[in-house]
């Protein structure tokens, strides 16, 4: 049997850089920046059709397309839980009517982009 170690994706410990298409900056920075606590890079891409926010070492890039949708799950471990619920509940209003949408359980929170 082969050690988890050993496998070739999983254990992915380092994304270093997720793309994802998104359909709106102003709620890309609402969901990114103000409810999950990304900071905006602020030395590149800065502009109306492209983001790069930076999760720790990792970063997204979010250009202004057709919105993707990926199957699947993009994990990340935060230093405080309840202060994440209390952003995301913060820009709950300023996402109404799209995807958004979030959820505690235990000691897990699941987020869905809008």
């Amino acid at each position: 049997m082969t050690a988890y170690t050993e496998e070739d994706v999983g254990n992915i410990v380092l994304l270093e850089h997720v793309n994802v298409q998104i359909s709106d900056q102003a709620l890309a920075t609402l969901f990114y920046v103000l409810g999950l606590g990304f900071t905006r890079d602020p030395y590149l891409n800065v502009g109306l059709n492209n983001m790069w926010v930076n999760a720790g070492e990792q970063q997204f890039h979010l250009p202004t397309r057709t919105p993707q949708v990926i199957d699947g799950h993009i994990g990340l471990v935060v230093p405080d839980l309840g202060a994440l619920g209390k952003r995301l509940t913060a820009v709950q209003e300023g996402l109404g009517g799209t995807r958004f949408a979030w959820r505690r359980s235990g000691d897990t929170i699941s987020a869905t982009c809008p």
